[in-house]
């Protein structure tokens, strides 16, 4: 992703993935295709993560099950 045209790199929190896809976690492609379908909701996580932090020097993010949860109003 990038923040005011600076490259920053994203990571998600494995407990993210594992609540999304419970026991198919495991599977490469199942993880590959969940993170494209929600690409839409991980972008504004992002967004709402680097407008309550701000963006650290180390250009990178991990983005955590709170952070998704947060943004959904406590899901």
């Amino acid at each position: 992703m990038a923040v005011d045209g600076t490259k920053v790199w994203v990571a998600i929190e494995w407990p993210v993935v594992e609540r999304w896809l419970g026991s198919r976690a495991s599977d490469t492609d199942a993880v590959r295709d969940e993170l494209n379908e929600r690409r839409l909701e991980i972008e504004r996580t992002f967004e709402a993560h680097v407008f309550a932090h701000g963006l650290p020097l180390s250009r990178e993010v991990t983005l955590t099950l709170d952070d998704f949860e947060d943004r959904a109003g406590g899901r």
